[in-house]
């Protein structure tokens, strides 16, 4: 199944989605299976994606200070077609911008749903905490590597 608004004769709405490092990116334009674009980024005016194709931005806002991340995000969404589906993929270890690329993606919206877990890769949530294989990810030595506070 497509993640892309599928109609009788398949996809039909456009859809745009974001990431903030180039392997988010391509996982997102894999997982959406349709025809589509990835564009390095950020890019000031890209062209939006038709009906039934995707745009996968890598907006190359990870390591970003969180305003210029969350101005990144705003301004992408802000280039969107009013009927696109979008979406915004998030590292599985929460490293990066989350809350301020949420914050910026949900402004102006209806809601938001995050999910950050990756089960094939030992990445789930349970009661609120992220946890790798298990151990809670605040506790792990691939937290311990990140330059930024959990």
């Amino acid at each position: 199944m497509s993640l892309a608004a599928a109609g009788p004769g398949g996809p039909t709405r456009p859809v745009l989605a974001l990431a903030d490092d180039l392997s988010g990116a391509a996982e997102t334009a894999v997982a959406l299976r349709s025809p589509g674009r990835i564009l390095l980024g950020p890019v000031p005016a890209p062209a939006p994606p038709a009906p039934g194709e995707s745009l996968v931005l890598d907006l190359d806002s990870r390591q970003r200070p969180a305003a210029e991340a969350a101005r990144a995000v705003r301004d992408a969404t802000l280039s969107a077609p009013p009927d696109a589906l979008l979406f915004k993929k998030v590292d599985s270890l929460l490293r990066g911008n989350l809350a301020a690329e949420a914050a910026a993606y949900a402004r102006d919206c209806r809601g938001v749903v995050i999910a950050t877990a990756l089960p094939p890769a030992g990445r789930t949530v349970r009661d609120g905490v992220v946890r790798l294989r298990g151990v809670p990810l605040h506790e792990t030595d691939a937290w311990r590597a990140e330059t930024r506070p959990a």
